[in-house]
């Protein structure tokens, strides 16, 4: 039988090792690597590594507990007195009506006896719990004399809990106003 390898002293043929010690693979376009054995990690090194990890872990938790803790309480509830006064007390709700209203095709100034006035709050309902809850406030208001004397409109206030208490929007609530007020126009 004839010899085939390296015994028989045909290198070229068979070089399952080349000089920079990567392995031949047939069918290969580039040797790899022969992979070693990994040696075994420290035990002392290995529990250091999972102490740090288990502590990581621990103050992780304890921060995401706390987090949660604070952006779940239960906002205090808006009931309707509370939002009567925040909606009469704005400056929104105590301001002019709106600018762009031309009664008998001019603008009319309005007198400073002229105001509004809140007849009823029919609802209020918060949306969410904690740091980011929402109240809307439904109410029916009027103006006590001038052009609009006599009309009852209907709007909406939004409120939102920021930590310390409920805060009225008073952007939305002079356009929802002014919205009111330009229908009835």
């Amino acid at each position: 039988m004839e010899k085939s390898g390296p015994e028989s002293g045909d290198t070229e043929r068979h070089r399952p090792f080349s000089a920079r010690g990567t392995r031949h693979v047939a069918g290969s376009l580039r040797g790899t690597r022969e992979r070693r054995p990994r040696q075994p990690v420290p035990l002392l090194v290995l529990r250091s590594w999972m102490e740090a990890t288990v502590k990581s872990l621990g103050l992780l938790t304890f921060v995401v507990a706390v987090f949660l803790g604070f952006a779940c309480e239960k906002a205090p509830e808006l009931d309707r007195v509370t939002a009567k006064r925040a909606v009469e007390s704005s400056e929104a709700f105590r301001g002019s009506w709106d600018p762009k209203i031309l009664f008998d095709g001019g603008p009319i100034a309005r007198d400073s006896s002229w105001r509004r006035e809140i007849v009823s709050v029919d609802a209020v309902q918060v949306y969410g719990t904690g740091v980011s809850s929402t109240a809307r406030a439904a109410f029916i208001w009027r103006w006590n004399a001038g052009p609009f004397e006599g009309s009852t409109f209907k709007s909406i206030a939004t409120f939102i809990h920021t930590g310390g208490g409920w805060k009225l929007q008073e952007e939305k609530l002079r356009n929802e106003l002014w919205r009111q007020e330009r229908r009835s126009e």
